[in-house]
């Protein structure tokens, strides 16, 4: 398979839940999907390494097209597309993610002595609109915690995905 550059910038300008199909079908390759997140992670996985995309629960936000989760080296990656960014997203991408570890975790005894060993999380949104936006930002689940602080951190790192639109290469 020749690279070629994706699409993805051209076909997130126009219809929102049209670009989040897209960039749901794009990605649903474990080729592209790798190529993806090594570009976006600084990452240097084979594009043959074995990865299993998996299926974000749905049951908050049931009109989510634009999330991929997949499982690599037991690294739970999501990455989210998003046009506006909320201040809410990292507390939005950690109720999905307890809701993924909820199902990941359905067959095991969470109340057994021994650890049940977990796979860490890595969340990665790429922002497509047009407000000014820093080229990365980080949103915390503790910046949502009233008086700040806590004893749980979520970290969500917020990529402009204008400047990496041309650097997708697939």
């Amino acid at each position: 398979m020749h690279p070629r550059k994706s699409r993805m910038g051209d076909n997130m300008r126009e219809n929102h839940k049209q670009n989040d199909s897209d960039f749901t079908k794009l990605f649903s390759e474990p080729q592209k999907l790798l190529a993806l997140y090594n570009m976006l992670s600084g990452s240097q996985y084979p594009l043959d390494s074995s990865l299993k995309i998996m299926e974000l629960p749905n049951s908050y936000f049931a009109d989510r097209q634009n999330d991929i989760c997949f499982e690599i080296d037991n690294i739970i990656v999501v990455i989210s597309l998003q046009s506006t960014i909320s201040e809410n997203l990292a507390l939005r991408l950690f109720m999905i993610l307890a809701r993924f570890y909820d199902t990941y975790l359905y067959d095991s005894n969470i109340y057994a002595r021994n650890l049940i060993n977990i796979p860490r999380p890595e969340i990665i949104v790429l922002y497509t609109g047009n407000d000014g936006f820093p080229k990365e930002r980080t949103l915390k689940l503790s910046d949502s915690f009233k008086g700040g602080g806590g004893d749980i951190e979520l970290e969500v790192k917020v990529l402009d995905s204008k400047g990496l639109r041309e650097e997708i290469v697939i």
